[in-house]
């Protein structure tokens, strides 16, 4: 006999036919009716049924549950096959070892005072939970995929921390770099601040230091401390002339000055350097959003009239604009 995690089988079916018959046949564990045989699955379009035979002192009922209901209420605990085709016993493998990642996902979220129900487990970030609960360096992709997406904000807050504690072990510079974009990502730019306040760029290689430092100049941006993160930025540059990543950032900086020719030198060096993969508009919209009422207006017509096709969306920052 296997026994197959209802919930867990349930996301992994999902609207697939084929993936609910596997388990017609077997035991359906109800929490208060018992176990009843399941005799159909009815997926199409909205309709989500299961079909359960229930045997109770010599007599028979048949009940037909909604599925999402069976979900939403946590009725079914389980899924019992006696007799399992190799397919069954894979499926029950792989289910039971998800079930067991989730029981330690939410033991880590606990732990770690993580805010309930705004993390949602996955494979990766179980790992990344784990890895940073036993002290390992976090991988570069791993901190890309955390920051791409807002909700995981609280663990990239956690990942920032983690991360300052292994710059302080090691004193790589290139972890306190991460550490700021950590925070920024986090929405905390005056822990990234904070956390680069007593970097010496002189004591370390200065492509390291230029990373450090533009990351550094990005969170005072954000913190509308606009001639400090000039200056960082450009300190950065002296450091590292090659950085695309630099240059982009300066290039937002001026125009948020209301200097767009002088941004727009910065933006060609920054794809120049980054082979056309950086998206310098995407910085020009940010200055936008960035820039007082006066300057984002005369931004806004610079931009237009430099390429009206290119940048109809600068429209909606002209003074007077209907947003």
């Amino acid at each position: 006999m296997i026994v197959i995690p209802f919930l867990e089988f349930a996301e992994f079916a999902g609207d697939e036919p084929a993936r609910w018959r596997v388990i017609c046949g077997g035991q359906l564990v109800h929490k208060t009716l018992g176990a009843g045989t399941i005799g159909e699955a009815e997926i199409s379009g909205t309709v989500k049924r299961l079909t359960v035979v229930f045997e109770n002192d010599g007599a028979s009922s048949t009940k037909v549950f909604v599925i999402p209901t069976l979900i939403e209420q946590r009725l079914v605990e389980d899924i019992l096959i006696s007799d399992p085709t190799e397919e069954q016993e894979a499926l029950g493998r792989r289910l039971e070892k998800i079930r067991r990642g989730r029981a330690r996902f939410q033991h880590l979220v606990e732990k770690m005072a993580l805010p309930k129900g705004r993390v949602q487990y996955t494979g990766r970030l179980l790992r990344i939970l784990e890895n940073i609960d036993s002290g390992k360096e976090l991988s570069e992709g791993d901190v890309d995929w955390l920051k791409s997406d807002a909700a995981r904000a609280p663990v990239v807050r956690l990942a920032a921390d983690h991360s300052l504690r292994k710059f302080r072990e090691v004193g790589d510079p290139w972890l306190l770099a991460r550490v700021s974009s950590l925070f920024r990502a986090a929405g905390r730019p005056r822990e990234a601040v904070r956390a680069t306040a007593d970097f010496n760029a002189a004591s370390y290689p200065p492509d390291a230091a230029a990373a450090v430092l533009t990351s550094r100049a990005a969170a005072l941006a954000d913190l509308s401390q606009l001639q400090k993160a000039w200056d960082c930025a450009l300190a950065a540059l002296r450091l590292n002339s090659g950085s695309a990543h630099t240059c982009n950032l300066l290039g937002r900086l001026a125009y948020i000055r209301g200097l767009p020719k002088d941004g727009d030198a910065y933006f060609a060096k920054a794809a120049e350097l980054s082979e056309g993969r950086m998206s310098t508009d995407r910085a020009r919209r940010e200055a936008l959003e960035q820039a007082e009422a006066g300057v984002r207006d005369q931004l806004a017509r610079y931009l237009l009239e430099k390429d009206g096709q290119r940048y109809a969306w600068a429209r909606r920052y002209l003074l007077g604009a209907a947003v």
